[in-house]
């Protein structure tokens, strides 16, 4: 925050006892807004650089801690790298997010997974061309909607990661789209290749 320890200290006790803030258990010190809404007033009342700016600080935080992070960790670095103005950062954040759909994969939670791998794909095609990221986010998102039961959005998922291999004549990529739904011809979207 570029203050004094003790100044920084001071007001997140003053933000507890108010209850706009708690303390969160974790291998390092987070704080948690008690409200969305006390949260929302807050980032309302910033300018998307301020809150780029912001949200760069978290991450660099998170990203100083010693510890092998957990999955809730990991979720918490890729939603602050996703919001941060740099190219570097965002596609950090990318990657997080692709890590954190995964464990949500593992855990069974397919539609927190479809959303990290959406947060993703959302902000992968705001940076420069990174076709083999685009990619598997997209098989990604297909496969976690489809375990999700959404067959709609696995769809477009397969045909768009389909359509990323073809303009990008990466064969791998390619292949892993046609396999996607191999065996299930009622959801097989890449059989009817596009023009």
């Amino acid at each position: 925050s570029g203050l004094p320890e003790p100044t920084v200290v001071d007001a997140l006790d003053t933000a507890i006892e108010a209850q706009l803030l708690v303390e969160q258990a974790s291998s390092c010190v987070i704080y948690a807004f008690t409200h969305a809404l006390a949260r929302d007033a807050l980032a309302a009342s910033m300018s998307k650089a301020r809150q780029a700016v912001v949200h760069h600080q978290f991450a660099t935080a998170l990203q100083g801690t010693p510890a092998e992070p957990t999955p809730i960790e990991v979720g918490r670095l890729a939603f602050h790298l996703l919001r941060c103005s740099t190219t570097d950062a965002r596609l950090a954040g990318c990657l997080c997010a692709e890590q954190a759909a995964e464990w949500s994969m593992a855990s069974f939670a397919y539609d927190d997974a479809c959303e990290w791998f959406t947060s993703a794909l959302d902000t992968v095609c705001d940076l420069p061309s990174e076709p083999e990221l685009e990619g598997r986010l997209q098989i990604g998102l297909a496969r976690a909607a489809t375990l999700s039961g959404d067959e709609t959005r696995a769809r477009k998922a397969a045909e768009a990661a389909w359509r990323t291999a073809r303009i990008s004549g990466d064969r791998t990529l390619e292949a892993a789209a046609a396999l996607l739904y191999a065996g299930e011809p009622e959801l097989n979207a890449v059989g009817d290749e596009p023009g």
